[in-house]
């Protein structure tokens, strides 16, 4: 990501994409605004469930576990857009 932030900085890229005809069809600082705002909620769900104040991601997968939810998708499957691998 560090190297995409140069390459805009220098005007070499940019955070969005256009069609022929000068239409934004993709908004990456979009994207990247929505997976932040997702994972915020995650944290803010985690808390509440686990009746604590602060998220700790050490204890997040010990209590889902503990109430019998699975890990499905592992978090170090997850690229910084959010999508999987």
């Amino acid at each position: 990501m560090e190297e995409f932030e140069h390459k805009v900085k220098a005007g070499r890229a940019s955070l969005t994409e256009e069609d022929e005809v000068g239409q934004v069809i993709h908004d990456w600082g979009v994207r990247e605004a929505f997976v932040t705002s997702l994972h915020h909620f995650w944290e803010r769900q985690l808390n509440e469930r686990m009746k604590v104040k602060k998220y700790e991601e050490s204890d997040v997968f010990s209590f889902l576990k503990a109430e019998g939810i699975s890990q499905g998708v592992r978090a170090d499957h997850v690229k910084a857009d959010g999508q999987c691998s």
